[in-house]
């Protein structure tokens, strides 16, 4: 089996890892790819437009339109799915964060609530 060169392994380990790591990074290659479809769907429209026979030329017209209606069908899936995910990351942080702060205030002395700067009084 021929070896295969340095950057394509390190590129396939990358991608072997954020495949392996959780949903979001699934979600995150099929989003990333949208653009590159999107242009090679559409230089194989241009490539349709050039068609003599205007049968052809409807077919591959109808042909592309189709393939960019399900580009963007997915799109919207991966997307939403995916800000689904940052929402629900972003609230077990946001969680995490204010239990932390709230047991970091409870471990005060007593001392630090007498104080002027501390005190929730005006």
């Amino acid at each position: 089996m021929a070896k295969l060169p340095i950057w394509l392994d390190f590129c396939m380990q990358y991608v072997l890892i954020l495949l392996s790591q959780s949903q979001r990074a699934n979600f995150l290659l099929v989003t990333g790819m949208v653009y590159p479809a999107f242009g090679v769907v559409y230089s194989k429209g241009i490539e349709g437009f050039s068609q003599t026979d205007p049968r052809d030329r409807r077919h591959a017209g109808d042909r592309n339109a189709l393939w960019l209606f399900l580009i963007a069908i997915i799109s919207s899936f991966t997307i939403g799915f995916q800000n689904y995910l940052y929402a629900k990351a972003a609230s077990t942080l946001t969680a995490r964060l204010r239990t932390l702060g709230f047991k970091a205030i409870l471990r005060q002395d007593i001392e630090f609530f007498d104080k002027d700067t501390n005190s929730a009084s005006i």
